[in-house]
């Protein structure tokens, strides 16, 4: 739904604006999440097996899958603003949106007891909010020469709003140093959840009242976040997604006659990395 402000009579005396809109969208997307190939083979059969002495044939299950499962639904509200002023020359758009995907398609660990695997099911709520902005400048500098310059940032907030089951999913993996990401309620998809490292090892006295007694000067020291004296998993704490929290663009344009040259960058930040570390 559009509603063209500058249009109405209330704004015909105005001179700001050459054009001015107020825009609202609703609706829903359906997402199956699973490429048309990615079917899998749930049994192997004819597989040998002796028994007492005997060579007999059987099969065994090497995947479980989720008879229930259903796509995903991504309900997404947006409110815009699109305005040009200064005969056209300058012009604009600011978005706010509100994103859900419910039901979404994720691999979950199975129970321990039923072996180490993972299958695909409806497991997780999450929702991307932000606001997106852009501006653009277009003008002539004479009869042949053209030009435009403009730019776009986007600041957007992931977070999960619930985990079906309430099982958090551990996943990655940087330098033999087990998963290194966890997705929990109230953080975004895959933030880091590792150990917080407050410094470096200087002497054998610092070492001596710490929680890792048997390090070196120029070791890592980690943060003891439970205070029990000792550094386990348990004290791993969340430090943030790979997620940027804001992507930005710019453009610029000339042209002579017939002849054009565009150029174009754009960058994100807010993301984090992990890297290994070796002493």
């Amino acid at each position: 739904a559009g509603w063209i402000i500058s249009r109405e009579n209330f704004m015909s005396n105005q001179k700001m604006f050459d054009n001015l809109k107020l825009r609202a969208s609703y609706g829903k997307v359906g997402n199956d999440g699973i490429p048309s190939n990615a079917f899998t083979s749930l049994a192997t059969q004819n597989l040998p097996y002796f028994f007492n002495g005997a060579e007999v044939l059987n099969f065994r299950l090497e995947q479980l899958s989720d008879p229930n499962i259903k796509w995903e639904v991504t309900t997404e509200v947006n409110v815009g603003l699109d305005f040009s002023m200064m005969k056209n020359r300058l012009s604009g758009s600011v978005d706010i949106y509100d994103r859900k995907t419910t039901d979404a398609l994720v691999r979950v660990k199975t129970p321990t007891i039923l072996g180490d695997d993972e299958y695909i099911t409806n497991a997780a709520t999450f929702t991307n909010k932000g606001v997106e902005l852009a501006l653009d400048w277009k003008d002539n500098i004479s009869k042949d020469w053209k030009y435009n310059i403009g730019g776009n940032v986007a600041f957007n907030t992931n977070k999960i709003e619930k985990l079906n089951g309430g099982q958090a999913i551990p996943d990655g993996n940087v330098g033999g140093q087990g998963t290194t990401t966890l997705s929990d309620n109230g953080q975004p998809i895959g933030s880091f959840y590792l150990l917080e490292v407050e410094g470096i090892f200087q002497t054998a006295d610092e070492i001596a009242g710490s929680a890792q007694p048997g390090a070196k000067p120029g070791d890592l020291k980690y943060r003891d976040a439970d205070g029990n004296k000792t550094i386990n998993a348990n004290d791993r704490v969340f430090q943030g997604s790979y997620q940027p929290s804001i992507t930005y663009g710019l453009n610029v344009g000339f042209s002579y006659k017939t002849f054009d040259l565009s150029i174009g960058g754009y960058g994100t930040g807010g993301g984090k990395i992990s890297v290994s570390y070796t002493h």
